[in-house]
């Protein structure tokens, strides 16, 4: 998805769990492009040139499900249960990551709770990518050099609560950690 302004947050700010409702994360590759995507690149290579840096992230979503199993329609209805996005410190080169094999592992109050490899994320995080360009192409719209973009967890999503510290750390992205209040 592409991330809104008013839901990002930079890594040390607290996160107060009374502004959500049932507070979950994901870890998520946070990618900025340094170009407009309007056509999908064929190649990985275009793909590597149009991304400026990627980042370690914390996506937070209000996990609040009316129906079980949750279905597609209240996903869209709750703008897919996003609530924010917390973007590390750490910034890497896009040819600094392995784009099938980067692994990430979520760490809730120093124990273990997740982990993944960007494969995981259909197949690779550039198959999200360029699912997402030819989604916006079709409504006449693009990505524009400065967008932050997520493509997708590696994770199953992840309950949190007041009092938790929740540490994602990737192989070669670097790590993210966030202190819930």
């Amino acid at each position: 998805g592409l991330i809104m302004t008013p839901g990002l947050l930079r890594e040390g700010d607290l996160v107060d769990s009374n502004n959500y409702f049932q507070l979950a994360i994901e870890p998520e590759f946070v990618i900025t492009l340094k170009q407009d995507l309007a056509e999908v690149p064929t190649s990985d290579r275009e793909l590597l040139e149009a991304i400026e840096i990627v980042q370690p992230g914390i996506e937070l979503h209000n996990y609040v499900c009316h129906f079980s199993p949750l279905k597609q329609q209240e996903v869209i209805c709750s703008n897919g249960v996003h609530a924010a996005q917390l973007v590390g410190n750490g910034k890497v080169r896009a040819s600094e990551v392995h784009w099938q094999l980067e692994g990430v592992a979520v760490f809730k109050n120093g124990e273990l709770v997740a982990s993944g490899v960007a494969a995981d994320i259909m197949g690779s995080p550039f198959n999200s990518l360029r699912f997402l360009i030819q989604h916006l192409r079709k409504r006449g719209e693009r990505l524009k050099v400065g967008d932050l973009v997520i493509p997708g967890s590696a994770t199953a999503l992840i309950s949190v609560v007041a009092g938790d510290e929740i540490t994602c750390s990737f192989t070669n992205i670097g790590n993210v950690t966030m202190k819930v209040v």
